[in-house]
This record gives C-alpha cells, sequence and structure tokens, in this order.
C-alpha cells in the first residue's frame, strides 16, 4: 500500500500578531503584543551568539596549552572567521555522521540475516526496513550531547501552532518542520481489496525533536473503514 502525505503549516510561524481585548492598561488602551521586524535580525543574532560560543569551546579544547580564548575580546574580524569555521565543522559533521549512516547499511546489507530474522516468519521487509531506521537514528543521535535521553518509542510533547495566541519567547528560532494532518492511500496492491480496515500506527519525525508526530493510531477492533470514495485517514 502506498501512501502520500498532505503536508501543511509548519509547526511555528516566523511572524505571530496577539491581541488581548480582555487586558487592558491603566488608561484603558487594549494592550497587543505583535512581533516587530527588528526582532528578527535579534534572533538571528542570539543564533550567531550562540555558534560563536561553541566555536571557542572547541578551539580552547583543541589548544589546552594556550592561553583561553574569551568571546567578549575577539575582533569583528576574528568573530567572522569563527562563525565561518562553525559553519565549515558543522557541514563536515553532517557528511561525516552521513557517511558512516551508509557504511552501516551497506555492512546490513552484506550481512547474513539473524537467526531471529531467518526463523521469524513476522519479520517481514517492512519489519526489518523498520528495524533499520530506528538502529540508524538510535545511531545517529548517540553521538549527540542534546539527544542523551532520547527515546524512540516517545511522541513529540511539541504542540502544533503553540504560538499562534501567544507571543513568541524572546530566545525563540527559526526551525523547518512539517504538521501532517492527514494520509492518502494512493492505491493497492497484491491482495489488498476495497473496503480497507486500516489499524496500526502511522507517524513521522522532524529534526525538532525526533520524536513521533503521530497521525494516526487505532487498534485492530477499533479500525477505520476505507472504500474507494474515501480515501483519507488520520487522528
Amino acid at each position: 500500500m502506498e501512501m502520500g502525505l498532505d503536508t501543511a503549516a509548519t509547526k511555528r510561524e516566523s511572524e505571530a500578531e496577539a491581541e488581548e481585548p480582555g487586558r487592558k492598561k491603566a488608561a484603558g488602551a487594549t494592550k497587543t503584543a505583535k512581533v516587530v521586524p527588528w526582532l528578527m535580525d535579534s534572533f538571528d543574532q542570539l543564533f550567531d551568539e550562540a555558534r560563536l560560543k561553541h566555536a571557542v569551546a572547541r578551539l580552547n579544547q583543541a589548544n589546552p596549552g594556550a592561553p583561553p580564548v574569551v568571546p567578549e575580546e575577539l575582533t569583528e574580524e576574528r568573530r567572522a572567521a569563527l562563525l565561518q569555521e562553525d559553519t565549515e565543522w558543522r557541514s563536515s559533521r553532517k557528511e561525516e555522521e552521513l557517511a558512516a549512516a551508509r557504511r552501516y547499511v551497506a555492512e546490513q546489507a552484506r550481512a547474513p540475516p539473524s537467526p531471529e530474522e531467518a526463523t521469524d516468519p513476522s519479520k517481514d521487509k517492512w519489519q526489518l526496513d523498520y528495524d533499520l531506521g530506528r538502529e540508524e537514528l538510535e545511531m545517529k543521535l548517540a553521538k549527540r550531547e542534546d539527544f542523551e535521553s532520547f527515546d524512540f518509542e516517545r511522541n513529540t510533547r511539541i504542540p502544533p501552532m503553540c504560538f499562534t495566541d501567544n507571543p513568541m519567547p524572546d530566545d525563540t528560532n527559526h526551525r523547518l518542520t512539517a504538521q501532517i494532518f492527514t494520509v492518502k492511500v494512493a492505491g493497492l496492491d497484491g491482495d489488498l481489496q476495497w473496503p480497507l480496515d486500516v489499524f496500526g500506527m502511522v507517524a513521522v519525525r522532524d529534526k525538532l525533536d525526533y520524536s513521533r508526530n503521530v497521525i494516526f493510531n487505532r487498534t485492530r477492533d477499533n479500525c477505520q473503514t476505507l472504500t474507494e470514495q474515501v480515501l483519507l485517514f488520520g487522528p
């Protein structure tokens, strides 16, 4: 069964305007919280400052015998050079992680099936692909300090559109994420026929926290029946 994903709005909007008619100033005017254009520059500046601190920390760690570098004492030229080095370091790190994942996949493809896979008929191709994807993700995140407590089975705790009615905090920055509302059955193959009783779990992950965004989750005794006229399913 092939599934097409209808993507929708991003989890976090780039600009938000929230009005609170019920809260008034002492003079009687309505209080309005609004994101102004210059605030976007502040976000970029905060992000660069965080990158600079990481670059300085790596530089000091690589040269333990030298006088430590202090971010506040750097010239503008040195700051720009360190930010460029940080960009190159992050790019090379991504390439190393991708190369390691490719080597792992190639090794798994050449390796003979384990006794469990050879004797367990429930380990079909889809299950093996799922297990391999899980191992790759856990191996990738195990190298990152900010994902030490990562749990593959945990659902995301970040709600969608969380800044629609509330002002964004000062330290908010932009991340590329997707929110998916429905899944469409694009076609049937094999012995599948209409109507189709759908059960199980459909979830996607993004780079914000790598946790599951559950789109569909039903048990066998609470399945959703799809017909040729109704092809969509979701929450």
